[in-house]
C-alpha cells in the first residue's frame, strides 16, 4: 500500500529521488500481476499534473468523489467518462 502517492512527484524531494521512487513503483506494478499481487495506491489529489505517471500501469481506478467533468478525466481517463462516469 503506498498513501499519498502523489506527494512523491510534489514535495520538493530532489529529482533523482523522486526518479528513484517512480521506477521502483513502476516495477511493483508491472510485477504485481503475474505474482498474483494486490497494490493499493492512494491519492486525494489526481488533478496535479503528473502527480501519477504511473497511472496506466494501476489495474483498478476508483474515485471516491468528483466535482466535475475535467475532475473524472483526470481521475479515471477518457475512455471512463466516454462510458459514462462522471460527477
Amino acid at each position: 500500500m503506498i498513501d499519498e502517492a502523489g506527494d512523491i512527484m510534489r514535495t520538493g524531494v530532489e529529482k533523482k529521488q523522486s526518479d528513484s521512487c517512480v521506477s521502483l513503483i513502476r516495477s511493483v506494478l508491472s510485477r504485481s500481476r503475474a505474482l498474483n499481487c494486490t497494490v493499493v495506491i492512494s491519492t486525494q489529489n489526481p488533478r496535479v499534473s503528473n502527480s501519477l505517471p504511473y497511472r496506466s500501469l494501476l489495474q483498478t481506478t476508483v474515485a471516491l468523489r468528483l466535482n466535475s467533468k475535467a475532475e473524472a478525466v483526470m481521475a479515471l481517463g477518457e475512455d471512463a467518462v466516454r462510458r459514462g462516469a462522471g460527477p
